[in-house]
Formats: structure tokens, sequence, C-alpha cells
């Protein structure tokens, strides 16, 4: 995969999106409940929530930007990497590694 998309109306806060940041994907989500606060700016395009007529419009937007600028998709990725091994054990993040055969340090 290349981007996580989550928009989810009624959920406070998905364990996904620390999921998708361990495997290195930017985030495309609704700034809306937990996910404003949990899920890092640098790291996440998070679509407002303004109105129903223009949101799926406004992912599709994220969408298509993200595919047009890779350079950026992998940075935003880079950047959940770094972000969720700050915030959880280097223990965790050493099996998704291992089980990815990639470097763990």
């Amino acid at each position: 995969n290349d981007v996580f998309i989550f928009c989810p109306l009624r959920e406070t806060l998905g364990e996904q999106f620390f999921e998708a940041m361990t495997y290195g994907l930017p985030i495309i989500t609704l700034d809306l409940h937990g996910a404003r606060t949990a899920v890092p700016d640098d790291g996440s395009i998070k679509v407002p929530v303004l109105k129903k007529e223009t949101l799926t419009e406004s992912i599709a937007d994220a969408i298509v930007y993200l595919y047009l600028n890779p350079e950026k998709r992998l940075t935003m990725g880079k950047f959940n990497f770094a972000y969720i091994k700050e915030i959880v054990s280097a223990d965790k993040v050493s099996i998704v590694l291992n089980k990815l055969n990639l470097p763990t340090n």
C-alpha cells in the first residue's frame, strides 16, 4: 500500500492509524474526533468535515494530491514511522520490521 485512508464519521479513534504509521504509510483521514489530535499533521492529510456534499470530493482531492506528489507521500510516511517509534515500544516496531525483512535500527 502507498497510503492509508480511514475516514470514519463515528469512530472516535481507530488503532488502525498506529498500525499504518508502523508501516510508514501517510494517512488521509477526517479532521474529526481523535484523529484530529492523535494523527500527526506532518504525516497526514486531515480533510475538514464541513459539508456532506463536498466531503467525498475533498477526500478524492487528497488522494489525487498524494498520487501526483510521490515525494511528499514518501516524506509523510517516513515522518509517521519516526513518530510511531517515539510513542510505541521498540519491541513492537521490531516485530513489524522483522516480518518485512527490514533492518531494525
